[in-house]
């Protein structure tokens, strides 16, 4: 067969696991023509981004380093550097790819309102002809993680899911708020259990019948489990939600950087929501922070040996790219998108909007005094 070309990966990681892109889906075509099944399961992630840039590299890093196989960003309504930062990782990972998908907002509102499902078709549709294994769809602020921060993403998969492939439902753990703006997944940060969850879900042996954002619609029969190998229960009025009942940490789970700091948590909200056409995002329940919620709080309690490694290897990822330089305008820019989104925010103090920018504002030092703490 010949020598093949590989990226040059960091050893001692997840990382080895990676190839080509190419020789992935090459290798997995050739297994299923000949009738025998892989050992090592492909996996891939989905993602859409938005003004993204200096959360990516960390993002890809991360995934790429717990055995996700290939990573596919779609990026929409981008005027920072997150091309460039996708373009100098590809350099050396050739498995993380990207595409704009501007086009669809150049659809009627009625379509273009369901970018991310869109989004997520195409890439379903991408993942199908690479014959890819398995398929997950996360946001940047979505990270992957195994309980002992040691387990790989296939090696969860071949001990749930060897005999009859099922989807894997994984609940959010939910950062609190931390001081420091753009800070890093550490390894002491407290987080709240969500009914929230996204699934990795195989594409042999279980069709996907449509696209949803957090748990697709497959044909009947199928069975999801969480990380542990038990059945999954959902709520009754919402599908896509866990029941109460299950909501507890299990052996791996997503978590959701949803808050960062006070700056980034109101600078997000400025990008809206492709189903609305307000310029502020309104489906955040208020700015929550370790402070503020010390009492419900837990923490995570990732080996010190394998943070370490990774913690060593994700600065030496973002050293090759130049990370720091690349991306420093950009945090410059949220930074201002805070204090615009502060701005428009109390102006909505004196409308009819009023609630909607208290419940926005709430949990920040920007919450008006006389105002009573409502979430």
């Amino acid at each position: 067969m010949g020598n093949r070309c590989k990226p040059v990966l960091p050893m001692g990681s997840h990382f080895e696991n990676a190839v080509h892109t190419h020789d992935i889906y090459a290798t997995n075509q050739r297994s299923h023509s000949m009738g025998w099944v892989m050992t090592k399961p492909t996996i891939k992630i989905c993602a859409v981004a938005k003004d993204e840039g200096p959360y990516l590299a960390e993002w890809v890093f991360h995934h790429l380093h717990f055995g996700f196989d290939s990573i596919h960003v779609f990026i929409n309504r981008t005027s920072d550097s997150s091309a460039e930062v996708l373009d100098r990782i590809n350099r050396q990972y050739p498995q993380v790819t990207y595409e704009f998908i501007d086009w669809i907002d150049q659809c009627d509102f009625n379509v273009s309102s369901k970018l991310q499902t869109i989004a997520y078709a195409q890439g379903l549709y991408q993942s199908r002809q690479q014959q890819v294994d398995w398929l997950m769809f996360l946001d940047i602020d979505e990270f992957w993680v195994p309980d002992d921060f040691k387990t790989s993403v296939d090696q969860l998969v071949t001990e749930i899911a060897s005999g009859r492939p099922k989807p894997i439902c994984h609940l959010w753990h939910c950062e609190l708020g931390r001081d420091e703006p753009f800070s890093s997944l550490a390894s002491d940060i407290d987080y709240k259990v969500s009914s929230h969850l996204k699934t990795l879900f195989p594409l042999r042996g279980v069709r996907v019948r449509r696209v949803r954002i957090h748990y697709p619609v497959f044909n009947n029969g199928v069975i999801a489990v969480d990380p542990n190998g038990e059945p999954m229960e959902f709520d009754e009025k919402n599908a896509q939600l866990a029941s109460q009942s299950v909501i507890a940490p299990k052996r791996a789970y997503v978590v959701h950087r949803m808050y960062r700091s006070e700056d980034e948590y109101l600078a997000a909200l400025l990008r809206g929501r492709p189903s609305q056409r307000q310029q502020l995002k309104t489906n955040r329940p208020s700015y929550r922070s370790s402070r503020r919620n010390a009492a419900s709080r837990l923490r995570f309690r990732w080996p010190e040996t394998e943070f370490g490694i990774y913690d060593r290897e994700k600065r030496k990822f973002l050293e090759a790219i130049d990370h720091e330089n690349l991306v420093a305008q950009d945090r410059v820019n949220i930074l201002a998108r805070a204090q615009q989104a502060v701005s428009l925010l109390k102006d909505m103090l004196t409308t009819p909007e009023r609630d909607q920018a208290l419940k926005c504002l709430n949990g920040t030092r920007y919450m008006p005094k006389e105002e009573p703490i409502r979430v």
